[in-house]
């Protein structure tokens, strides 16, 4: 089985220094639909049609209508399973959400949590979600982490708790687990978090992939952990986000 993680960077050219700080400086001044309209998902579908997950995480969707967009072209690439976690407000006059997006070729069972009321400020988290895969008899729960950071530890501790609530569930209590995402954190102090799960991806950083900005931000945050499973290959991908893409080629056929 092939899992992949891929933070797209809401589908910009994030790659591209002058994009990323361009769409970064419309987001705080509350622009968001001149950061709309320089968004695309066609090189996020390239690069899942080209790496053929089985199941795929992405997040930083732009809201319901690139998730709409997003939902529709997956279902041509065989996907037919999925699953949303709403994250913070784009700003204070938006209605629209930071989402994740689960996508799966094999069959799911959500697994209710509720949506986190967190501030609409950039770094409150992007999202949580938890499914059960019968076929595999493994959770899935998936996460964009909030910063851990003062302004935004109220954000973070509900994750946390939902992360808990979601393993403790009686719903989804299975042999194998897979806790995924963009968790903000370098590899160094994950233990610190999620000492119970083994480290699945790559260990080199995934964030920044952007020249300059990675003078600053040269980190490990994105993640595949789990238990249950033994991992046949670790993958790391290059897109057009910020953010590199992550990969795992686990075998679950051992009980």
């Amino acid at each position: 089985m092939k899992v992949l993680y891929y933070n797209h960077c809401y589908g910009f050219q994030a790659r591209r220094f002058l994009t990323l700080a361009r769409t970064h400086f419309w987001h705080f001044l509350g622009r968001i639909e001149r950061k709309r309209s320089a968004s695309s998902i066609e090189s996020t579908l390239e690069l899942i049609q080209k790496e053929d997950p089985d199941l795929l995480i992405l997040s930083e969707v732009f809201g319901e209508t690139q998730r709409l967009e997003l939902k529709a072209a997956l279902q041509l690439q065989g996907y037919d399973y999925f699953s949303v976690g709403q994250g913070h407000r784009f700003g204070a006059k938006s209605k629209e959400h930071v989402e994740l997006l689960l996508a799966s070729k094999m069959p799911i069972e959500k697994i209710q949590s509720e949506p986190i009321d967190a501030p609409p400020v950039w770094g409150q988290g992007g999202g949580i979600l938890c499914v059960r895969i019968p076929d595999i008899d493994c959770t899935v729960i998936a996460v964009h982490l909030a910063h851990n950071v003062q302004r935004s530890q109220a954000s973070l501790q509900k994750q946390m708790k939902t992360i808990e609530q979601c393993m403790n569930d009686p719903s989804s209590q299975s042999k194998r687990v897979l806790l995924l995402g963009d968790m903000n954190v370098d590899k160094e102090y994950l233990p610190s978090l999620f000492h119970q799960f083994d480290h699945y991806s790559v260990d080199l950083p995934t964030c920044s992939a952007t020249p300059i900005a990675r003078w600053f931000c040269n980190y490990c945050l994105d993640h595949i952990l789990g238990r249950g499973f033994t991992v046949q290959d670790k993958i790391i991908i290059e897109g057009a986000s910020d953010h590199r893409a992550i990969a795992s080629v686990l075998d679950c056929s051992h009980d």
